[in-house]
């Protein structure tokens, strides 16, 4: 599976929603500095539209990792 999303919002939505129906992935962990541009990306999601801007920016996400975006070790693992 592929481990990134990049591109414009409305290309990341349609690469999310594919995931999801292909690989049955439903969870994404968002970078803390992608947040306002990958809100965006939710907006579609939800059906709504986004506020950005068209053409703003793309967004890099990777697939949910446990660990938080700080790098540090969950605990217990």
């Amino acid at each position: 599976m592929p481990s990134q999303l990049v591109g414009p919002p409305e290309h990341i939505a349609e690469q999310l929603l594919a995931r999801r129906e292909r690989y049955g992935v439903t969870y994404y962990q968002v970078p803390d500095g992608a947040m306002e541009e990958f809100a965006a990306v939710i907006a579609l999601l939800a059906g709504r539209r986004p506020t950005a801007e068209r053409g703003s920016p793309g967004v890099l996400v990777t697939p949910g990792d446990p660990r938080p975006s700080t790098g540090s070790p969950v605990p217990g693992s």
